[in-house]
């Protein structure tokens, strides 16, 4: 028998001796997670026994069981037909208990409405959410729904960006390695979106950039603005809802490819090769976003053959990918 069944066991007992109470507070000493839900189950069982009325946070573990969601206090199970006897008998309680449930069914709606496009677990959003609503509740039924939006945000946008790999996370954060030296290129048209990319202004700066490719794309130096576009939309292929992570825009994703590729195509300066190197691993970048980690890990390779810039960047992600 382990420790948390004879924990269980002794919940169970009517009476215990001095012998079995000195060995459960042995190992509630050493289980933070046991202690919690020891002190759970006595206050539960307390208000189920004593006629007194059942506390919110302990109505909420109770409808998160009924919806056969894992809770954190694990003595719900044991208590729950105590709690469905009391609810029979205790208006104030099966009023709380409705209430409750109503919110809980909101919040499962409302994030399933909202998040279904992405690949997050919608299920544990909820659940998170639903619970952190009652850690914090009032009498005041006005305050849930300013609650619930607010921890909803909180909750999401937490949830949803821990949902991303490590190297992808910061691949829209690219000011330290976007380098806006114009390598020569002077034209009107280029000089324009490199000042509305500074300003902020995407999609002008990509409006001035194309513009800069159908005028002037004999030009030497005109691999460079294949290059900053690449960058502006690899930056921009993240999508989101006021901080929350809804995924990233593959036809961003596809059109930084393009852009980056057709870069290398027209590189012949020997002078700037490096910008190919930087843009094999900016491809490799954009292939890991579409989660095509063989055809990623063969741009880091070319990077990481010609000693370009990001050299050690692209080790270190291959050996990511390779841990996983």
């Amino acid at each position: 028998m382990n420790e948390k069944d004879f924990i269980y066991k002794l919940l169970e007992k009517e009476n215990i001796s001095d012998d079995e109470n000195s060995q459960m507070n042995e190992i509630l000493n050493k289980d933070r997670s046991l202690k919690s839900f020891v002190n759970f189950y006595f206050k539960a069982k307390a208000a189920v026994e004593k006629k007194s009325h059942i506390a919110p946070d302990i109505l909420a573990d109770y409808i998160l069981f009924k919806s056969q969601l894992q809770t954190e206090s694990a003595g719900i199970f044991n208590l729950a037909d105590k709690i469905e006897n009391h609810l029979r008998g205790c208006d104030k309680c099966t009023e709380d208990f409705k209430v409750l449930n109503e919110e809980y069914l909101s919040v499962d709606e409302f994030i399933t409405d909202n998040i279904s496009q992405t690949d997050i677990n919608e299920t544990e959003i909820t659940k998170n959410v639903f619970k952190n609503i009652f850690q914090s509740r009032t009498v005041y039924k006005s305050l849930y729904a300013f609650a619930l939006l607010v921890l909803f945000y909180a909750g999401a946008v937490f949830i949803t960006n821990y949902s991303i790999p490590d190297y992808n996370r910061e691949i829209t954060e690219l000011s330290g390695e976007l380098n806006l030296n114009s390598r020569g290129r002077a034209s009107q048209e280029f000089l324009m979106g490199i000042s509305e990319l500074q300003k902020g202004n995407f999609e002008n700066a990509v409006l001035s950039f194309k513009s800069d490719l159908k005028n002037n794309k004999n030009s030497k130096t005109i691999f460079y603005t294949h290059f900053i576009l690449g960058q502006a939309y690899l930056r921009n292929a993240k999508k989101d809802l006021l901080g929350i992570n809804l995924g990233f825009d593959q036809d961003f994703i596809n059109k930084s490819i393009n852009e980056f590729r057709n870069c290398i195509a027209v590189n012949n300066n020997y002078q700037f090769v490096n910008i190919n190197y930087d843009a094999h691993y900016f491809v490799g970048r954009a292939y890991l976003l579409r989660d095509d980690k063989n055809q990623a890990i063969e741009e880091f390779n070319k990077v990481i053959e010609n000693k370009g810039r990001f050299i050690n960047e692209a080790k270190e992600l291959i050996s990511t990918i390779k841990s996983e």
